[in-house]
């Protein structure tokens, strides 16, 4: 299954925004990300995430820049 998904931190003026792309694998989302010029952050790398739980997944592997997170949870819907 394919996985892409956008993300940052204010919608208006963000410090960071970035675009990922990859692959869903049972539990394990391998993926490419890179900062897009809305934010004033610009890396890129690829992580490796282990999703654990419904609402929660955790970094278990990443090269290339630093995303900032280790852990993603959200409440249930």
């Amino acid at each position: 299954m394919r996985f892409f998904g956008l993300g940052e931190d204010n919608e208006v003026s963000p410090t960071w925004s970035n675009i990922a792309y990859g692959t869903i694998n049972g539990d394990i989302i391998t993926l490419t990300w890179v900062d897009e010029p809305k934010g004033s952050i610009m890396q890129s790398g690829k992580l490796i995430v282990k999703i654990e739980l419904e609402t929660k997944m955790s970094l278990e592997s990443q090269t290339g820049e630093y995303f900032g997170t280790n852990l993603w949870t959200r409440e249930k819907p």
